[in-house]
């Protein structure tokens, strides 16, 4: 276990005096011999105690129980799939308003009241905790020259705070974006959550957008969307290395295998299959002991997913394979835009959905076909009166003749709770052949209700 938790984060001040006259001794020496500073992992624990001691005077721990758990439960599983082990991972709930986390040298991650409340999706709030995680993970806090002066013996609390509050550069943010969702998938959270808790952070945070020295959140989503397709390459080398094991190709196959097991060094698939292929190399050079048969072990399919879900996922990822390689050959296919943003929905990746279909609206035979997916979108991402809106604009390009399109209309009204304009598209669709017995079945179902409400009015 690679972290610890308690109410009330405490050392020993007997321990702290030591290890700050360790810290004071280090730097002076070093400080004489060179202009540089090189921080030890010692170095990096003592000071993020003391700057959790300067934060957590003005910023008390939060009292609510249930979202302490939370964050520590979510926080165990991405902590168990660290780039650092051996770090000792701190998550503390923390009273605020402010919809911004805080990360501190050392592994200790600050999460304020707010965020748990605008965050009630696990996924979404699991990469806010990864992408905090991921700054003391690849040291970005002890890189900066503000650490200089923190390391080398200052105890001024002001000083300490304004080191935890001060914001990383454009360059870390996007790679703690990267490693956070990154650290998400290994954790068997939806990477496609990283995406829109950026997306629900840019409407609640629409300044930070003004900073020139941090990343836009536009900037950041289509980085995540990028290393989506890196994190597509990794996975896709299993199955090749996998393969090439099979047919005894077994250097390409260590090359395939070994890529794959450093983007995801805990997957049981992985380590076995490059094990199997050292093996079966070994074994090429020197037989089996006493020359006796020996099938080698091997995992078919990859214990790593970018997406949830059975079967129907890995069709829903070689269909979007297909809908890519199209774009690839013809970037401006509207066709292919509007599948590959049907693969984007079914992953619930609505940003990346509408997206594409901004793409092929924009072209000149952007199919009307494109205007209804992108109801959908809006739809399945809880956004119902922008589906409502799109769906109109379908069927009027259509001049009000599309019985799909009028049927979402329909089921989004009743999702708005306008049923007597539902009830009238249902009646709208009653003769439609393909249509009519899912109308007949909504308006039986919608009278029903109605009826019902009629009722308790009396």
């Amino acid at each position: 276990m690679n972290r610890i938790t308690f109410d009330k984060p405490r050392r020993s001040s007997v321990l702290r005096a030591g290890l700050l006259s360790l810290v004071a001794a280090c730097c002076t020496a070093q400080a004489a011999a060179d202009d540089g500073l090189i921080v030890t992992p010692i170095q990096e624990a003592v000071l993020g105690d003391r700057m959790l001691e300067a934060f957590l005077a003005r910023h008390p721990e939060s009292d609510d129980a249930r979202f302490h758990e939370r964050i520590d439960e979510i926080g165990a599983r991405l902590a168990e799939v660290s780039d650092r082990p051996h770090m000792f991972y701190r998550f503390i709930a923390i009273e605020g308003e402010e919809l911004n986390a805080y990360s501190i040298p050392g592994g200790t991650i600050l999460v304020p009241e707010a965020i748990g409340k605008r965050f009630s999706d696990d996924d979404e709030l699991a990469f806010v905790l990864a992408h905090e995680m991921a700054h003391p993970t690849l040291r970005h806090h002890v890189r900066q020259e503000q650490v200089r002066h923190a390391v080398e013996g200052t105890t001024e609390s002001a000083a300490l705070l304004r080191l935890v509050g001060a914001r990383l550069g454009r360059q870390e943010e996007l790679e703690a974006d990267r490693f956070g969702a990154l650290y998400m998938v290994r954790a068997d959270f939806k990477f496609s959550r990283a995406a829109a808790s950026l997306g629900r952070l840019k409407k609640d945070l629409p300044r930070s957008d003004e900073d020139d020295t941090h990343p836009s959140f536009d900037d950041r989503i289509e980085a995540l969307r990028q290393f989506k397709k890196q994190l597509r390459v990794s996975i896709r080398a299993f199955d090749s290395g996998t393969q090439l094991l099979r047919t005894n190709q077994l250097e390409k196959a260590i090359k395939r295998l070994s890529l794959f097991v450093q983007e995801f060094p805990q997957s049981v698939a992985g380590r076995v299959n490059l094990g199997a292929a050292y093996l079966a190399q070994a074994r090429s050079k020197a037989g089996t002991p006493s020359g006796l048969a020996e099938p080698i072990p091997l995992v078919p399919d990859v214990d790593v997913r970018i997406e949830r879900g059975g079967d129907v996922r890995r069709e829903i990822a070689y269909a979007g394979d297909q809908f890519q390689a199209a774009l690839e050959v013809r970037p401006d296919s509207a066709a292919a835009l509007g599948g590959a943003a049907l693969v984007a929905m079914r992953q619930a990746d609505f940003d990346e959905a509408q997206h594409l279909l901004k793409q092929g609206m924009e072209l000149e035979d952007g199919g009307q076909e494109l205007r209804l997916y992108q109801g959908n979108a809006y739809y399945l991402d809880r956004r119902f009166a922008d589906a409502a809106a799109a769906y109109e604009r379908a069927l009027e390009l259509r001049d009000g003749d599309w019985p799909e399109a009028k049927m979402n209309l329909a089921l989004t009204m009743e999702r708005l709770g306008h049923v007597d304009r539902a009830i009238a598209l249902w009646r709208e669709l009653s003769p439609d052949p393909g249509l009519g017995p899912t109308a007949q079945s909504k308006l039986t179902e919608l009278g029903a209700e109605a009826g019902a409400e009629a009722s308790v009015g009396r």
